[in-house]
C-alpha cells in the first residue's frame, strides 16, 4: 500500500483546507469572545457611583438598577428596590470623595 506523491500531496491540500477552516474559526471565536467582553453589565457598586455623580433622580436611579437586573436575569422588582437599590447606593455615597475644609473655602469665594 504504497502512497504516491499525488496522494501525499492531495492529503497534504486536504490538510491545509482544514487548518484555513479551523484558523478562520478560531478567528471568528475571539472577535466573538472581545464581543461578549464588551457586552457586560457594568458592576452595581460602579453603576451607583455614576448615577450618583450624574445627580440622577430616584425615578433614574431604579429604572438603571431594574434594567441591570434584569440583564443578569433577576426581576425581583420588590426585592431590588427595597433591598439591593439602597445598599449599592449607600456604597456610592461612602465612595464619594469629602470635600477638605480648604475646598469649601476655595468653593465659597
Amino acid at each position: 500500500m504504497a502512497k504516491t506523491v499525488k496522494d501525499l500531496e492531495k492529503a497534504l491540500a486536504v490538510k491545509d483546507a482544514r487548518i484555513a477552516e479551523l484558523e478562520a474559526e478560531i478567528k471568528k471565536l475571539t472577535e466573538a469572545k472581545k464581543a461578549v467582553r464588551v457586552a457586560r453589565v457594568e458592576s452595581m457598586e460602579a453603576l451607583g457611583s455614576r448615577l450618583l455623580k450624574e445627580n440622577a433622580s430616584k425615578e433614574d436611579i431604579e429604572k438603571a438598577f431594574l434594567e441591570a437586573y434584569a440583564r443578569k436575569g433577576n426581576t425581583n422588582v420588590d426585592f431590588i428596590v427595597k433591598k439591593r437599590i439602597p445598599i449599592y447606593m449607600n456604597i456610592a455615597m461612602k465612595r464619594v470623595p469629602k470635600k477638605t475644609p480648604q475646598a469649601v473655602v476655595e468653593e465659597a469665594k
